[in-house]
């Protein structure tokens, strides 16, 4: 399950990248449904173990969350808000695509490096 809570949103966020996904499923405005691919895994992890609810934990679907929160509000591409540029908006999806993508690699490698 710890995985998939990584690779989920790894997968919407490549897809995002590659431009083969624009968040056009459920028919909310696309940045909503972004943060939904961070928002779900990282409530299910929060009630699965909430002892473990950590900063240092889930630090990579906690800022998953922040940023498209934060791209609902200042998207590049609504019409009323000129002060970014799209090229911020796409290296924020390149960031949280290698920091998810970071954190499916270590929890695969460190059980294996751990024995």
């Amino acid at each position: 399950m710890d995985f998939a809570c990584r690779f989920l949103p790894w997968s919407s966020t490549f897809a995002t990248v590659l431009n083969i996904y624009n968040g056009d499923i459920l028919g909310i405005p696309a940045d909503l449904e972004y943060l939904l691919w961070h928002a779900i895994p990282l409530g299910l992890q929060l009630l699965r173990s909430p002892s473990r609810a950590t900063l240092a934990a889930h630090h990579v679907l906690v800022m998953g969350v922040g940023c498209n929160l934060f791209w609902f509000y200042e998207s590049p591409f609504r019409p009323d808000r000129l002060i970014r540029h799209r090229t911020e908006y796409y290296d924020t999806q390149c960031l949280l695509c290698a920091m998810l993508y970071h954190s499916c690699y270590e929890h695969i490698y460190r059980p294996l490096t751990s024995s």
